[in-house]
């Protein structure tokens, strides 16, 4: 948009923001968390034609520092997920 967060809030009327959460109650997520749902919804599809049966949210990224859980990940802990995607990919 090229313009900052604070940007935005300052030049943001209290209308214009009721308008975009109406917008995201009807049309769903907006920005970055939007393309996590969709490759959630990617990877559950793939697993449906597999005749695998699971939750969107099983296949949703979970960010530990985002979630306030502390110090990234460290590399053991990322391989670990990459094992565990690697084998739900591969049944």
């Amino acid at each position: 948009m090229g313009k900052t967060y604070r940007e935005l809030v300052a030049q943001t009327d209290e209308q214009e923001l009721c308008h975009w959460r109406a917008l995201e109650r009807i049309d769903g997520p907006l920005g970055p968390i939007r393309g996590d749902w969709q490759a959630a919804s990617v990877c559950q599809a793939v697993l449906a034609s597999q005749r695998v049966q699971t939750r969107i949210d099983e296949h949703l990224l979970r960010w530990r520092v985002a979630s306030g859980g502390g110090e990234p990940m460290s590399e053991e802990e990322m391989r670990a997920v990459a094992e565990v995607a690697a084998a739900d990919f591969n049944r």
